[in-house]
Formats: structure tokens, C-alpha cells, sequence
């Protein structure tokens, strides 16, 4: 059973999801977590700025949100992960990489938030990104 939802607000559909759903599913079993349903909604700056304000009061953009669903942290993944495919975007051409790689790390960011990981000291982000990039090579 695939537990793993894309969904599109006021934006295209991603090419590929099929290949984005088979990378997520090895970076599961690389990282050895359960997921129940993890649901990816790809929206625009605007839409995310917006959802930041109301349920964070933080009024700044944002490549992700991540919204952990579980009544327990021992139960398996379920979460809404929300992401600017507009900062997606602009980040990769800031950053002179591919929109699919960008894509990847805010993806699997949202997952490694999940899973314990965090990046509020320059040490975490090291760690952070880290991760984050061994496993946009899976």
C-alpha cells in the first residue's frame, strides 16, 4: 500500500511523481521508520505564507512547513508536509542547482523535522544537511 500523497494547490503537477514517491519510499527504509500516511501538498509562496501566519504567527516565507499528526512519537509517520514550490524555485537557481535536487532536500527535511532532527544551532544544521544530502542520493 502506498502511504505516500501529493496533492496541488494553485500550482501544476510535478513531473515524476512516481520517481519522487520510489526516492521517499528507499529514504524510509534507509532511515528504517515506519510511515502511516504522509501527505506532500505542493502550494505557492502566497498560500504558505498564509498558513505560516495562522497556525505559527510567523509572518516571513518559507520553503516548508511540516505538521506532525501523531498523538504519539512512537507511532509511525503521519504528517502533512506543506511546501513553496515557489521558494523550491528560487532556491535552486540561487543556489546553481537542479529544482529536482532542491526539491529533494526540502522534501526529505520535512521527514528528518519528523524524525528528531532539527536545525535551531549551526552544529544541528551541519547535521541537518548532511543527511539530507547522503539521502537525495538514494
Amino acid at each position: 500500500m502506498n502511504n505516500i500523497h501529493f496533492h496541488y494547490d494553485q500550482i501544476t503537477i510535478l513531473e515524476g511523481q512516481e520517481k519522487y514517491n520510489n526516492w521517499l519510499q528507499r529514504c524510509f527504509e534507509h532511515l528504517d521508520i515506519e510511515h502511516d500516511s504522509i501527505t506532500y501538498v505542493f502550494t505557492t509562496d502566497k498560500n504558505l505564507l498564509k498558513l505560516n501566519k495562522e497556525k505559527l504567527n510567523h509572518d516571513y516565507f518559507t520553503d516548508i512547513l511540516t505538521f506532525d499528526l501523531r498523538d504519539d512519537k512512537s507511532e509511525p509517520l503521519f504528517a502533512d508536509i506543506i511546501i513553496s514550490i515557489d521558494r523550491v524555485i528560487e532556491h535552486s537557481k540561487e543556489y546553481g542547482i537542479s529544482f529536482e535536487e532542491e526539491l529533494k532536500r526540502v522534501m526529505i527535511h520535512g521527514i528528518l523535522h519528523l524524525i528528531g532532527f532539527n536545525d535551531h544551532s549551526d552544529e544541528d544544521s551541519k547535521k541537518m544537511r548532511e543527511m539530507e544530502s547522503k539521502l537525495i542520493l538514494l
